[in-house]
């Protein structure tokens, strides 16, 4: 995608943006991008728009998995690549913010805040709903449109909680595939605890 310039938001500020890198689908046929297209459907729906030129967002979102240790070690360079991509960083980038979302975020995100200072929001699964509104605090400088929920503060850099959430619709996404296809869950991983597997110990 090419790059695109600011547009003017509701309200006169600055329209912020979001790329998203959906790690996991790299890595794990388990970690549908179903999860991706409902977290930037939220996005989009409390105002930001969704870029796929990473140079130019304000945000990064990086969705990482750890289901496999070779999975982990993918999720920790994209990571690390998305934060060269911050603004003033050796990859000519324009992010202000890189959000760590995923299995990793939820199992190890005291180690991931620890070990990577690149990460300015590390996000578990109880945090996703919130996480516009949380985007939008950290970043600062922009008013929340009118509907959009708003934090009074900044949000806390780490914000995992229970790793069992209720299931929330699909249908409101923003599609990653072309119009004429689209992903459907059938199933959410399994409960077989096999010895290369990490998704039962938290699902």
């Amino acid at each position: 995608m090419q790059k695109t310039g600011r547009r003017p938001a509701v309200g006169g500020g600055l329209e912020r943006v979001v790329a998203f890198t959906p790690h996991s689908l790299l890595s794990s046929p388990l970690s549908p991008p179903l999860l991706g297209e409902v977290l930037l459907g939220d996005f989009a729906a409390h105002g930001f728009s969704i870029v796929d030129d990473h140079t130019t967002a304000d945000a990064i979102v990086v969705n990482t998995c750890a289901f496999v240790e070779d999975a982990k070690a993918e999720s920790l360079d994209a990571i690390l690549q998305a934060a060269a991509l911050k603004a003033g960083g050796e990859g000519g980038g324009a992010a202000q913010r890189v959000i760590v979302t995923g299995c990793l975020a939820q199992r190890y995100a005291g180690e991931l805040a620890a070990s990577l200072p690149e990460a300015d929001l590390v996000v578990g699964f109880e945090g996703y709903a919130g996480l516009p509104a949380a985007l939008r605090a950290s970043l600062g400088g922009v008013a929340a449109p009118p509907g959009a929920a708003a934090l009074a503060t900044p949000p806390p850099r780490v914000s995992v909680g229970s790793p069992t959430v209720p299931f929330r619709g699909e249908a409101v996404r923003h599609r990653l595939t072309p119009r004429h296809t689209a992903y459907l869950r059938v199933a959410e991983g399994c409960s077989h605890k096999c010895t290369f597997c990490a998704i039962p110990s938290f699902r």
